[in-house]
């Protein structure tokens, strides 16, 4: 009994302690196309190549790496990558401020809009201007 206790308080620690840690690879691009770093779609699509080819989605193996050179990268470094522990405590209700209450006024009814038309003006005679010399 004192086991099986002693077990499932092991397990029950280690379960609050869990994270989700992972284990970052870099790997440097040889291949640079007019001295310009590759897309990052590119990039990708070989992981996922070497991942399929290997059967292993972890970059550290030999077998990993060999893959990634021939498709033209260099394997730098690795490493462990922490994620924040959540809160312990979440904040109490009281110490955030009450809630505004917010009375529904009725909305001011938009202008009416006056459709009669503009009185129309007779046009004068025009004025005797010389198309090529206006002073005339």
């Amino acid at each position: 009994m004192k086991r099986i206790s002693m077990i499932l308080l092991l397990i029950g620690m280690s379960v609050t302690h869990a994270h989700a840690d992972h284990i970052e690879y870099t790997y440097h691009d040889t291949i640079r196309p007019h001295g310009h770093k590759r897309p990052d779609a590119v990039g990708e699509a070989n992981i996922r190549l070497c991942d399929e080819r290997t059967g292993i989605h972890e970059g550290a193996t030999p077998a990993y790496k060999k893959c990634m050179r021939e498709l033209g990268y260099r394997y730098v470094s690795r490493r462990l990558v922490r994620t924040p522990e959540p809160l312990q405590e979440a904040p109490d209700e009281e110490s955030y401020p009450p809630p505004v209450e917010i009375e529904n006024s009725p909305s001011p009814s938009p202008p009416q809009i006056d459709m009669t038309p503009p009185p129309q003006v007779e046009p004068g005679p025009s004025p005797d201007i010389h198309p090529f010399n206006p002073n005339l």
